[in-house]
């Protein structure tokens, strides 16, 4: 693979990601708020878990 072939398939690779990441905004709705309403008014003390990627997310 050339350098120019590697620099290509970077740049699809992240336009993908991108386009996956902008198609999330259409889930962005009153489920969302009442989600983050939720966590904010929280008192005391929050759990999020996961394995993973997740679990480093939800550190």
């Amino acid at each position: 693979m050339t350098s120019e072939q590697i620099i290509a398939k970077g740049k699809a690779v992240i336009r993908i990601e991108g386009d996956a990441i902008l198609s999330l905004i259409d889930n962005i709705d009153k489920n969302f708020a009442q989600a983050v309403e939720l966590i904010f008014n929280s008192h005391g003390r929050v759990v999020f878990t996961g394995m993973g990627k997740s679990g480093i997310i939800a550190r």
